[in-house]
């Protein structure tokens, strides 16, 4: 299980609603240096990010109040399995496409083979987005592949107002 501390901002029903903010994965943005993932973050800021999680235990749900900061915690092969998905799927369907434009090109006079196989990848990159919409759609909700309240680290310490939702 990957854990991640987060800070619970809201609370609906059996639901709860965490704010997670975003890390890099290195220690080379604090020096301003490596891929230049550190120019993205000072240009785009450091976003939060809110998604609701569920608990195992619905005691565990009902006992963590607004504020409050969480480790929540997702199965590893549920993130290695969906993060496969992501970057596989359109990279394969680029050059798959891609390849088969460039053959449509073979066959027909009348269109370059570079034109072709960049109309192909397009149309495959078009393709994979719609897919990935599709799987996300289907697999999102399934039990397991979203994240999952595991237990309370401290009480209301940055939240002043406390909200509910109904």
């Amino acid at each position: 299980m990957i854990e991640e501390q987060a800070q619970v901002v809201a609370i609906d029903n059996s639901m709860v609603w965490v704010e997670a903010q975003r890390k890099s994965s290195c220690s080379r943005c604090a020096a301003n240096k490596g891929c230049g993932n550190a120019v993205f973050q000072k240009l785009f800021g450091n976003k939060q990010n809110v998604f609701p999680v569920s608990s195992n235990d619905k005691q565990e749900a009902l006992s963590v109040n607004v504020g409050d900061e969480v480790i929540i915690g997702i199965e590893e092969n549920a993130l290695v399995k969906n993060s496969f998905v992501v970057y596989a799927i359109p990279i394969l369907s680029i050059i798959i496409f891609a390849a088969i434009g460039e053959t449509f090109a073979n066959n027909s006079l009348s269109i370059s083979n570079d034109l072709a196989s960049l109309s192909g990848a397009l149309v495959g990159l078009v393709i994979s987005i719609v897919g990935l919409r599709f799987y996300d759609r289907l697999f999102s909700n399934k039990p397991g592949s979203q994240p999952v309240l595991l237990r309370r680290v401290s009480g209301i310490n940055k939240l002043s107002e406390v909200k509910i939702l109904s």
